[in-house]
């Protein structure tokens, strides 16, 4: 709405409304995961085998930059 009034823009119904619910959806997120670290909402559920995939990987990668 801030945007709509300071350019005297012209928006449709459902603009309006899909800002709204994008507002919305970003606000419920931030309070979900405020002074959290998590996934992104699109990411999918991480398993205790993928955190051993992902720390293995890291690992290996550690490892290369240190040149060992």
């Amino acid at each position: 709405m801030d945007y709509l009034t300071g350019t005297a823009g012209i928006s449709s119904p459902y603009e309006l409304d899909a800002a709204l619910m994008a507002s919305t959806a970003y606000v419920g997120e931030y309070r979900r995961s405020n002074g959290k670290s998590t996934d992104a909402p699109w990411d999918w559920p991480k398993t205790e085998r993928d955190l051993a995939i992902f720390d293995r990987q890291q690992e290996r990668a550690m490892k290369a930059m240190m040149g060992e």
